[in-house]
């Protein structure tokens, strides 16, 4: 069992939970609770941070901690509703139900709170299944505070962008459902860092594999069809500051001695600019950290300013290493690189201060548009050899990377969103 780490603060307790027990692939770094904890840390509440995803008991463990602390409010996160598997589908919510009927038998007198991804998905039919006695979808920093804020001051909660709750009405056999939309607050900078090294045993996770989450923006612009992330985090970018990104990177890996880290933006190279400014105050920092992230769009990747036509272009124009996915744009763009025999590891000479190295999923067969069948798709890719990714860099990070000797940070990518214009998703 992750212990749970209380804050240095007094006054009333808040018991946060996070419910995540999935460990395939590997298991999620809880960051979005993480996020509010720090919240309710600087707003003066004494938090405790219980994570059940490594726990034997986790029922125990939840029963032990509410015991324990014995919280005035205690918040729940749900991560994921299902595992979207439709030959093995396994829902969530009932372990969810199980540990919130443990602690409400452990602290009778606590107040309720559920939030996580999942409500962004699902709010209102999540509240009702779990039996919570407030939700809060979306951003939960600034609506968590000011919800156990109107809680502890006897005030009915009403006006918070987010929060579900339900109304009775004497008329009405059964209360009504109330959700009010989340509200997207713009402003990321002035919120506390995450701190994760303070509430989470991130050594634990990074020996099962997993990576430690970086955010540098929230929302997303795309309208993939599959996807919840504007569900989740709102239509639209609200960017973080570069430098206060590097600052969460340095931070963590001189506390928690953190070298691996994982961008978990909806897309990381989407707003283009922002990405290249988040990249090169890592570089900044000489830092040298290992940087993932699992959502590249190839949307912007080939329209910064316009698409490259050669090998000689991209070193001008300050691009790292080049290549292009085998979606049909970018398969039409590569055919002028073809005689430049660009290596996918890099060669004839390309400057590499950002590096992307691409790691293609697929889930039937590479959606080539105007492929007829899966065979013409992997011939596609395999006539190409095209294992990377152009991602733009200015031409003053590449001469400082180059003058100081710098190691610049590799940059691995995998899991687009489709291009605009396109049904399927390039890989």
């Amino acid at each position: 069992m992750t212990a749970a780490r209380p804050s240095t603060n007094t006054g009333v307790r808040v018991l946060l939970v996070s419910t995540n027990r999935e460990r395939q692939p590997y298991p999620v770094v809880p960051n979005g609770l993480a996020c509010v904890a720090s919240a309710l840390d600087a707003a003066g509440y004494r938090v405790e941070f219980l994570d059940l995803c490594f726990a034997k008991d986790p029922l125990g463990a939840a029963r032990e901690a509410s015991h324990k602390f014995a919280p005035d409010i205690i918040g729940v996160s749900v991560r994921n509703i299902d595992n979207s598997d439709a030959i093995a589908l396994r829902h969530y919510t009932p372990e969810a139900r199980d540990i919130l009927r443990e602690l409400r038998t452990s602290a009778p007198k606590a107040k309720i709170i559920a939030g996580g991804a999942a409500f962004g998905v699902a709010p209102e039919a999540l509240f009702r299944d779990l039996g919570v006695d407030y939700a809060v979808a979306g951003d939960g920093e600034r609506a968590t505070v000011a919800l156990v804020d109107a809680l502890i001051d006897g005030r009915v909660p009403e006006a918070i962008s987010g929060l579900v709750r339900a109304v009775r009405n004497e008329h009405e056999a059964e209360a009504t459902v109330v959700f009010t939309p989340p509200g997207e607050e713009a402003d990321l900078d002035s919120l506390p860092g995450p701190q994760l090294h303070r509430w989470i045993d991130l050594a634990r996770y990074q020996r099962h594999g997993a990576t430690i989450p970086i955010q540098t923006k929230r929302g997303c612009v795309y309208k993939c069809i599959y996807c919840t992330y504007r569900n989740v985090e709102g239509w639209g970018y609200r960017t973080r500051d570069p430098e206060l990104v590097a600052d969460e990177i340095a931070e963590l890996k001189h506390k928690a001695r953190v070298q691996h880290f994982d961008f978990v933006d909806s897309t990381f190279n989407s707003p283009p600019g922002h990405a290249i400014q988040v990249c090169e105050a890592i570089i900044r920092r000489k830092l040298g950290v290992q940087l993932d992230t699992t959502n590249f769009t190839p949307a912007t990747a080939l329209r910064l300013p316009r698409p490259v036509k050669s090998p000689s272009e991209s070193r001008n124009m300050g691009f790292g290493r080049s290549g292009f996915s085998s979606s049909a744009g970018p398969v039409r763009l590569a055919k002028p690189w073809r005689k430049h025999s660009i290596s996918p590891l890099g060669g004839s000479g390309v400057a590499t201060p950002f590096t992307l190295r691409l790691v293609c999923a697929f889930t039937q067969a590479p959606p080539c548009t105007g492929s007829r069948s899966r065979k013409k798709g992997y011939r596609q890719l395999a006539h190409y050899s095209i294992q990377l990714f152009i991602f733009p860099v200015s031409l003053s990070s590449t001469k400082q990377s180059h003058a100081s000797n710098i190691s610049p940070p590799i940059i691995r990518a995998s899991c687009f969103p489709p291009t605009r214009g396109q049904s399927s998703c390039p890989i």
